[in-house]
């Protein structure tokens, strides 16, 4: 299937992010949340400013956010006016 696609590129180019950021999607869809945060995390790694590197810090972002808020660290979240 795709993951071993994606872990076949990167045994192959292991500097590309795109493998990285697509098995962390897949992780994280499937409700592995660790093992999407080690491939989000990597492919962050490889490049922390190109997009796929952002998206990646998102994800990780959104992840530690909604423990937070599992946890009721986080009270209530309110909608920001970006007009």
């Amino acid at each position: 299937g795709a993951k071993e696609i994606y872990f076949h590129l990167i045994s192959a180019y292991p500097e590309l992010q795109f493998p990285y950021c697509a098995l962390g999607d897949i992780y994280f869809r499937a409700g592995k949340k660790k093992t999407a945060k080690k491939y989000y995390k990597k492919c962050a790694q490889t490049n922390p400013d190109s997009v796929l590197g952002v998206r990646a810090r998102m994800r990780l972002e959104e992840m530690k956010f909604a423990c937070l808020c599992l946890l009721g660290l986080v009270a209530s979240v309110s909608r920001v006016d970006v007009s």
